[in-house]
């Protein structure tokens, strides 16, 4: 009995325990706990248990009382109509496995893990990786899914995030331009929109964590999408379908993706943007194509007294030059396809910047 016990309480404390500081920091950092995805299933200790131990009680009621009671159990086993999951692959799929390598985007699958679940069902047909999945959100290392969120439009994407695809990235370019771009930098040869499932409404990520999504959050999404050069094709019901062209080796494009030291500061709509630099913030800048392209990184001080700012990366140091009126540039050279990564080194506090800028050309 005492054994049997032990074992209900071991089960439920190993599925709520992610609920409480501690158990999160164990599920997160642990080998083995850091692997299991649904800790809900340590419930099945107690689900087992909990039988034998009713039958131990059962054997304590008088006769009659445990007849009357083997007779209601009959009753639960009667089979009774029960609602189930369509199973159905949308035939769209299929066409999905031809063309070339790469991954799809479905949204929210990041956020929504009944939309994972029923695209990773969908991979059987197609045999393509679903970015940033939630079926796989604790086998995938954190480092490479907050690699994806961090880059624009991609990040905004997969979160569903409207307001960050209704201005300027944190480096001063447009979502609509730089959307297939993006998208192209990792592979992704399709995104599909999950805008209802089963009746009910897909979550995205709020400020205070998961929340129902809007019709009004996926037109922003939709026309993103659209206008940043996407094709659209009706995929079934509440769902769409948008191809991302090929990359073409010819076309240039550059998309900068802030990695460690940048903030966004609030803003008013009207005023210029303004972003706050951390000493040694890192930063790499994507650049698509089979042409190499100069590049320059720009922004404006107000403050007095502007710090040294110098530029580090891989081919050495360089300071910005700063003018008399606080504009700051500074060149990242001629870069090659790739990625590129660069520190920017601030002697003294952090300082606040307008309107941060990286661009092709010089400057």
């Amino acid at each position: 009995m005492a054994l049997l016990g032990a074992l209900v309480v071991i089960g439920l404390v190993l599925a709520l325990a992610p609920r409480t500081s501690l158990g999160a920091q164990i599920y997160n950092e642990l080998p083995v706990f850091s692997a299991v995805r649904t800790v809900n299933r340590f419930l099945a200790l107690s689900v087992f248990v909990v039988p034998l131990l009713a039958s131990i009680g059962l054997r304590q009621f008088p006769k009659k009382a445990r007849g009357l009671l083997v007779a209601l159990l009959f009753l639960e086993l009667l089979p009774a109509p029960f609602p189930a999951q369509e199973a159905t692959i949308p035939s769209f799929y299929a066409t999905l496995a031809e063309g070339p390598a790469g991954s799809l985007l479905e949204i929210p699958a990041t956020t929504d893990y009944l939309v994972a679940s029923r695209a990773q069902y969908a991979s059987t047909v197609h045999g393509r990786a679903i970015l940033a999945s939630n079926a796989f959100e604790r086998v995938q290392p954190r480092e490479e899914r907050e690699a994806l969120l961090r880059t624009p439009v991609l990040g905004a994407l997969l979160t569903v995030r409207p307001d960050n695809l209704e201005r300027p990235t944190l480096f001063g370019q447009t979502p609509t331009e730089i959307a297939v771009a993006a998208l192209a930098s990792e592979n992704v040869i399709a995104v599909i929109v999950h805008e209802r499932v089963l009746g009910f409404p897909t979550l995205r990520f709020g400020a205070e964590g998961p929340v129902a999504a809007t019709p009004e959050d996926f037109h922003v999404l939709h026309r993103t999408l659209r206008t940043g050069g996407l094709r659209k094709e009706r995929a079934g019901d509440d769902m769409t379908l948008y191809r991302v062209p090929p990359w073409p080796d010819a076309r240039s494009a550059v998309v900068a993706i802030p990695e460690t030291g940048w903030t966004r500061v609030p803003e008013d709509p009207r005023g210029p943007r303004r972003v706050q630099i951390q000493p040694g913030a890192v930063f790499s800048v994507r650049v698509l194509g089979n042409v190499s392209v100069p590049v320059t990184l720009t922004f404006h001080v107000r403050e007095q007294g502007a710090p040294l700012v110098h530029l580090w990366s891989s081919a050495g140091s360089r300071p910005g030059i700063v003018s008399p009126n606080g504009a700051v540039s500074i060149v990242l050279g001629t870069l090659t396809p790739g990625s590129h990564t660069f520190s920017l080194s601030v002697d003294g506090s952090p300082i606040v910047v307008e309107n941060l800028s990286v661009r092709n050309g010089p400057s």
